[in-house]
């Protein structure tokens, strides 16, 4: 028995999904609101975003309950980004 409320495969699997999910979000926003480029910028912008987020903040201020895969997050990120300029480039 556990005292951790949280079910940690459920909430990788939630957690990746959101990343993926928002990220490709993200970079198709400005597509859809700005004539031009400018989503490639947003897309670049928010690969940096993550890096900086997944790697230093989220490990000086997640709690263990719910501390996974710095790598894994970012890359769930980054794929999601990378699926949208896809998506956008084709």
């Amino acid at each position: 028995m556990t005292t951790d409320p949280v079910d940690q495969k459920t909430f990788d699997t939630v957690a990746q999904i959101s990343h993926c999910g928002w990220s490709a979000l993200i970079v198709f926003a400005p597509k859809a609101m700005v004539a031009g480029h400018a989503y490639l910028y947003f897309a670049g912008a928010w690969v940096v975003y993550c890096a900086v987020k997944e790697f230093w903040w989220d490990a000086k201020r997640e709690t263990p309950a719910v501390r996974g895969s710095s790598l894994k997050d970012f890359l769930f990120a980054a794929g999601g980004s990378a699926a949208a300029l896809l998506a956008l480039l084709i």
